[in-house]
């Protein structure tokens, strides 16, 4: 079966295309684990901090822990979602033995769990209020809310946390959250997050708050790491078999099985035209 062509590279590190030399330039990024940082806010003349605790990985979503100023902790994924501390937590299916086991400054965690359900508590009583809800009606679509909420926070990090094909730590990012945590999990098998791994990030970053030498300084060379073409070819075939894949998912989909082949079924150029596109 012919899936596509790809570029040899010469003994110079170049590749020819269409006779032409060409050559990929190896990129300084981020390196994979978690890192910590500070933010200052300054609102009608009153400065604030917020603490953050990013999860950077090799591949997939990013994850971040923010401590804000009212000491409320909440996760954001992607930017994009932000979703509460004990959400979180309980739609990992963790117990309180476990969350109060791990994390050392359990008095704070407790207060700041507490601030979080009254911040959200009042957001839903204005919007009920506006409806006329009655009190027994309220409690009844608070308690709703919560389990629909956490039903989809549990789908959220199944497919984008807990799925191999989509998140990968990398034995880099492994390892460095295991020197940064404490930790001692295989780096090449233990490529997903675990429960242990959220619950040591929060604890650190409540640590973080009374204690900023623990901050990271993400433009330090020892937060970086060099990706090389072997490298960045990798994340070009991956997309490229992605598209092959979708392809393939489509046909099987709009026609029968009788009339398929397996040359009509698999199309080179979705591939081929990635690696054109890249390099």
């Amino acid at each position: 079966v012919f899936i596509g062509e790809m570029p040899l590279m010469t003994n110079r590190g170049t590749f020819i295309l269409n006779g032409i030399e060409r050559i990929i330039v190896n990129q300084l990024i981020r390196s994979p684990g978690v890192h910590y940082k500070r933010e200052k806010k300054i609102t009608t003349g009153d400065i604030s901090y917020t603490y953050t605790g990013t999860i950077i990985s090799h591949r997939g979503s990013w994850l971040s822990f923010e401590l804000d100023d009212k000491n409320q902790i909440w996760v954001r994924m992607d930017k994009k979602y932000k979703i509460p501390i004990n959400w979180f937590l309980v739609a990992l299916n963790l117990t309180n033995e476990e969350i109060y086991g791990t994390i050392k400054n359990s008095t704070f965690f407790k207060a700041s769990i507490k601030t979080i359900k009254q911040t959200l508590n009042k957001a839903r009583s204005k919007v009920l209020k506006k409806q006329n809800k009655t009190k027994k009606l309220t409690e009844a679509i608070k308690q709703t809310a919560d389990s629909v909420a956490i039903t989809k926070i549990q789908d959220l990090i199944c497919s984008r946390l807990l799925n191999e094909k989509y998140y990968d730590l990398g034995e880099v990012g492994r390892l460095k959250l295991n020197q940064k945590l404490g930790l001692n999990q295989n780096s090449s098998s233990s490529r997903l997050l675990t429960s242990q791994d959220i619950l040591k990030i929060v604890d650190l970053l409540i640590e973080v708050k009374f204690a900023n030498q623990l901050l990271d300084d993400i433009d330090s060379l020892k937060n970086r790491r060099v990706r090389c073409v072997g490298e960045l070819l990798q994340v070009q075939l991956r997309v490229g078999l992605t598209r092959l894949e979708r392809s393939i998912t489509r046909k099987l989909d709009l026609y029968k099985a009788s009339d398929l082949s397996i040359s009509f079924i698999i199309n080179s150029k979705p591939l081929s035209a990635i690696f054109k596109e890249f390099i």
